[in-house]
């Protein structure tokens, strides 16, 4: 991968539905409205986590998210859950190691 970004391709000619105010297009992909708030939808690279049951959890930057611009949710197309999937269990030597503090809340 260049500059550790994940690989996307790219859509030349893409219809827009009749209906803009269901969906949003932003770079190469199409984005339904918000389904918590209704809000646009704008594509970001940020880094997240991931999470493979509770004994791996893994930091991945450069990500191509859908994030809505009025609550936040993350939206994450099928093609790069996928690719994070096999970056994450593949044997590659990772960027860097990071270590990370664990705590409990104690509350009940």
């Amino acid at each position: 991968f260049s500059q550790g970004r994940i690989r996307t391709s790219s859509v030349s000619k893409v219809k827009l539905p009749k209906q803009r105010t269901e969906f949003m297009r932003h770079g190469t992909r199409i984005y339904h409205k918000c389904h918590f708030c209704g809000g646009d939808i704008l594509e970001k690279w940020i880094t997240t986590d991931y999470r493979w049951g509770e004994d791996l959890i893994a930091a991945i930057e450069s990500v191509l998210t859908g994030i809505c611009q009025i609550c936040g949710e993350q939206y994450l197309k099928a093609e790069i859950v996928k690719e994070m999937e096999r970056l994450v269990h593949s044997r590659e030597k990772p960027k860097k190691i990071i270590e990370v503090p664990l705590r409990e809340l104690a509350v009940g």
